[in-house]
């Protein structure tokens, strides 16, 4: 029955979004040409709520597939809260005593921690106990990128098998954001609220920014939304290494980049510098 429900509900909204649904992206050639100076591979796409716009640096990357690394745990937290395989975001799961680099990754972790820290271990036990055929319907549910998740139950999101492109990652998270997506309203307000909030005099900028691999590249994923008191902007920004050597300079090269945008798209002010 609720996979039924489920079902419906993608319908609906599918029904909805096309009868809205933006009719172009807008390319801007001053953010191409800002996005390559940097010489990195830099896909960016900027919406417009109040004027149903997309604009974007380069339209031909927007397809481009990449590995979700991080990205994936908000869409495997909603998975699992609604198939019931997270009991409520306040069950522990105990520290599998293994040391990881990350020091916030060495203790028990419960929703809430795992995903303000990305803690890998505990995401990958979730997977685990989603089981394949569970994950593989639900990514076909609601349309998440390729849905491979031959790379194993437990590591398909990073560096793998599972791949999005920017568009359709803008997608899924515009849904997301609506609350257009076939989730208890509860749960999807939950993500929200996992998202790292920056409060201005005038308006309100919330992300969640991932670093990871693709085909053993860095990468870095970044996912926001920034509220003014009569409009909103969603924001999803993907960077990529175009070589395997590590950059200590790449996190700021990316936000540098985003803010930039933001800023050349008249969103931010110099007052945001060094904030992103």
């Amino acid at each position: 029955m609720r996979l039924l429900i489920g079902v419906l509900l993608i319908y609906l909204n599918i029904c909805f979004f096309n009868l809205f649904a933006q009719k172009t992206v807008e390319q801007n050639d001053r953010l191409n040409f800002l996005h390559k100076s940097m010489g990195v591979k830099s896909s960016i796409i900027v919406y417009n709520q109040q004027k149903n716009k997309l604009i974007t640096n380069d339209t031909l990357a927007l397809n481009h597939p990449s590995s979700p690394n991080g990205t994936f745990y908000l869409y495997e937290t909603l998975i699992g809260l609604e198939s019931g395989n997270i009991k409520d975001t306040t069950e522990i799961y105990p520290w599998d005593l293994v040391f990881y680099p990350n020091q916030n990754w060495n203790q028990d972790q419960h929703l809430t921690t795992a995903l303000k820290h990305q803690t890998d271990w505990y995401f990958k036990q979730v997977a685990k106990a989603i089981d394949t055929n569970k994950m593989k319907s639900w990514l076909k549910l609601i349309g998440y990128g390729n849905r491979d998740i031959s790379g194993g139950i437990d590591n398909f999101w990073k560096n793998n098998s599972l791949k999005i492109s920017v568009k359709q990652q803008f997608d899924l998270f515009k849904r997301l954001y609506s609350y257009n997506l076939p989730f208890s309203f509860e749960y999807l307000r939950f993500i929200r609220k996992a998202f790292t909030v920056n409060r201005l005099v005038n308006k309100n900028l919330y992300s969640f920014k991932t670093k990871g691999m693709n085909q053993d590249k860095p990468i870095i994923w970044y996912l926001g939304y920034i509220e003014f008191l009569n409009n909103t902007y969603l924001v999803v920004h993907c960077v990529e290494m175009n070589t395997r050597k590590k950059n200590k300079y790449f996190s700021t090269i990316q936000s540098e980049l985003l803010f930039a945008t933001l800023k050349e798209l008249g969103i931010l002010d110099d007052s945001m510098c060094g904030k992103m």
